[in-house]
């Protein structure tokens, strides 16, 4: 069986976790699910929510800009 870690950049993330990665809050995390917002893409577990470290890397990718004409529309 392998071993999954959040330090090796694969593992499951909690929203408090992503929260505080982002500079956000839970709550806006819970928005964005519900379609109020960007979109970070999420794992259903139950009723627990978590974010694989490759989709939060894929959001911060998308999100990145070189300057303040590219972020317009984000």
């Amino acid at each position: 069986m392998t071993n999954i870690s959040q330090s090796d950049g694969e593992g499951l993330l909690s929203p408090e976790h992503v929260a505080l990665m982002l500079g956000v809050k839970t709550q806006t995390l819970a928005a964005w699910r519900t379609g109020r917002g960007p979109t970070i893409d999420f794992v259903k577990i139950g009723r627990s929510v978590r974010y694989s470290a490759q989709a939060v890397k894929k959001f911060i990718a998308s999100r990145t800009v070189a300057n303040t004409v590219e972020g317009r529309g984000l």
